[in-house]
């Protein structure tokens, strides 16, 4: 049996287990007998440590009540699941799922840092714009579109429109009366989608239908008499701010009709009716500061090719010069005369384009005739590339054709008609794309 002392130390142990065992425990000790005699003999002549005895009978006792986890039959997704809830519960969320990837949103049309039109286009009015598919072509004052291959001609814009650039989705016109301001019209620039819809008038009023879009920025001259400046817009028409202004005694200066816009520089030429003199410059789209070139006399910016600026200088009636110099105005070189002052000039690749009328001995014209010569390979001897045609004058070039427009009057009928033609670059395949008929 179990004495008072036994009784106390297994108190002492039970204590310390929850409420809920102690009843079963204590029943269970006290029933607790040697079983036979034998056991009882043993009982009272082993010599035990009573605390120990006590210990041990009640550690069975507790093994028996209280069933063991069984751990080793808890799955290991359920005790993973356990460990997860409980880090996310104390530290950052795990990682999320990897999703399906969405459709993507389109990010807007970023335009670089290029002409609205090629330079060779810009020097004859760029009456044509293309793009991989379409070719923009003005007739008329219209603006026409078409197919690369001729296909799908339709007129776009119907008033009056001319010097075509292109700008992201954007194609960009100046209508000659296009901003109404105090009861009457003045030149602006205009743009519309590519497809003709969505037309906007930009009211950047310009003093002559030229302008340059390069990157993000439209430059031209406004319409501001007697002042001589230069400005710069975005291409949505905001951000309309001064570029250069010339010196307040420039009062009788005009910029020239013609300018192009390369390398982070404007170059353009400056007419002084005071003393009849002009100014080659170049003007930073950067800091806004102008530089003087050349000084020479009737001067005018042809066109941009490579490194060199081409420029023309008209002497009278029957004289002209075509030259060019290094962009920074070094190297300065005539490269031909001409007997007519009235030429039209671009250059592509080194090759010189011209149109201009001639005469017969007697001063009788014979018509308008488009030449070609390379002043780095052959000098300057000229290449006929399109016959007599009356009224003509070039409209731009693309990779495969020379454009150009005409005047048709066909006596028979009295009929006369302006037409838009092309031909190749060596004269072959000359024919017409589009006509507009007069009376």
């Amino acid at each position: 049996m179990i004495n008072k002392k036994e009784n106390q130390t297994r108190n002492t142990v039970v204590l310390l287990l929850t409420v809920v065992l102690l009843t079963g425990i204590l029943a269970s000790c006290g029933k607790a007998k040697p079983s036979t005699e034998a056991e009882s003999t043993a009982e009272a002549t082993a010599t035990v440590d009573p605390v120990l005895t006590a210990q041990a009978i009640l550690a069975d006792q507790i093994n028996d009540a209280i069933p063991t986890p069984a751990v080793t039959e808890v799955p290991a997704s359920a005790t993973n699941t356990t460990k997860t809830t409980t880090k996310a519960t104390t530290k950052a969320p795990t990682k999320a799922p990897t999703k399906a990837p969405e459709k993507a949103t389109p990010a807007p049309t970023q335009i670089p840092d290029m002409l609205g039109n090629e330079q060779y286009n810009l020097a004859v009015g760029c009456g044509m714009v293309e793009t991989k598919d379409w070719v923009y072509y003005s007739m008329n004052g219209s603006i026409y579109r078409m197919r690369q291959d001729q296909t799908e001609k339709s007129k776009i814009v119907g008033y009056m429109a001319d010097n075509l650039q292109i700008a992201g989705d954007w194609l960009y016109y100046v209508e000659r009366d296009g901003h109404v301001k105090d009861g009457a019209g003045y030149p602006s620039i205009h743009r519309c989608r590519l497809d003709g819809t969505d037309e906007q008038d930009l009211a950047l009023i310009v003093g002559h239908p030229v302008y340059c879009i390069y990157g993000q920025w439209i430059y031209y001259t406004p319409l501001d008499y007697p002042n001589c400046s230069f400005r710069k817009a975005r291409l949505d028409g905001s951000q309309d701010q001064l570029l250069y202004q010339f010196p307040s005694d420039s009062d009788h200066m005009e910029i020239d009709y013609q300018y192009v816009v390369d390398d982070g520089y404007i170059y353009l030429g400056t007419w002084n009716y005071t003393d009849k003199t002009s100014q080659l410059c170049r003007i930073s789209i950067t800091n806004g500061t102008c530089a003087i070139l050349n000084s020479t006399s009737n001067c005018s910016i042809a066109c941009i090719d490579g490194d060199w600026l081409y420029y023309t200088q008209y002497i009278d009636r029957t004289k002209s010069y075509l030259s060019r110099m290094k962009k920074d105005g070094s190297s300065n070189e005539l490269i031909k005369e001409f007997s007519e002052a009235n030429i039209i000039f671009s250059v592509k690749n080194g090759t010189v384009y011209y149109a201009l009328q001639e005469y017969d001995e007697q001063g009788r014209s014979l018509g308008n005739f488009i030449y070609t010569f390379q002043p780095d390979k052959e000098g300057t001897e000229k290449k006929l590339l399109v016959p007599y045609v009356s009224g003509l004058y070039l409209n731009g070039f693309s990779d495969n054709w020379i454009y150009y427009a005409c005047y048709y009057y066909d006596y028979k009928t009295n009929i006369g008609s302006y037409r838009i033609c092309q031909v190749q670059y060596d004269g072959s395949q000359n024919e017409i794309i589009g006509e507009y008929r007069t009376i």
